[in-house]
Formats: C-alpha cells, sequence, structure tokens
C-alpha cells in the first residue's frame, strides 16, 4: 500500500482540522462565549472549592452507596429504571 506523500501546506491544513475551534466551523481568532450551566462550575476556582467540598463531605462520612443512589434513582425516576 503507498501513502501520499502530503505538501507541507496540505500537512498544515490537516492539522487545523484537528483544532476543537476549527472541528466546530468556528475560526481559532474568534472567542468562544460559554453560557454557565446552574450548579456546573464554570472556572478553575469554582471547580478547586467544589472538590474541596467534596473531599470534605468524604471526611465526614456524608457519601452514598451505589446501591442506595440506585434506590434514589428508581423512586424519584421509575420510568427511566424500566
Amino acid at each position: 500500500m503507498k501513502t501520499k506523500p502530503y505538501s507541507p501546506q496540505e500537512n498544515q491544513e490537516l492539522q487545523r482540522i484537528a483544532e476543537p475551534a476549527v472541528s466546530y466551523g468556528l475560526s481559532q481568532e474568534e472567542d468562544v462565549i460559554w453560557e454557565p450551566i446552574p450548579g456546573v462550575p464554570s472556572t478553575k476556582e469554582e471547580l478547586i472549592v467544589r472538590v474541596e467540598e467534596a473531599l470534605e463531605d468524604i471526611a465526614a462520612g456524608r457519601v452514598y452507596t451505589s446501591e442506595q443512589v440506585h434506590s434514589m434513582m428508581r423512586e424519584k425516576y421509575p420510568f427511566l429504571c424500566k
């Protein structure tokens, strides 16, 4: 099997396609503004705070087993557990 020798220009174009902005049809120069999702950290600092809170909950024993979570899900969303 032969491989096609790509020109330097073709290689550059192929590498740009792998970039997420280009993959979604956005120019690399334009700023992408993400709408915040309620309850989801949108900055690194918020994420760190949430992780620290989670670690404190684990240390204090405020956790659920997977069976408890599945039971709660079956009670709250029975139509998803058929």
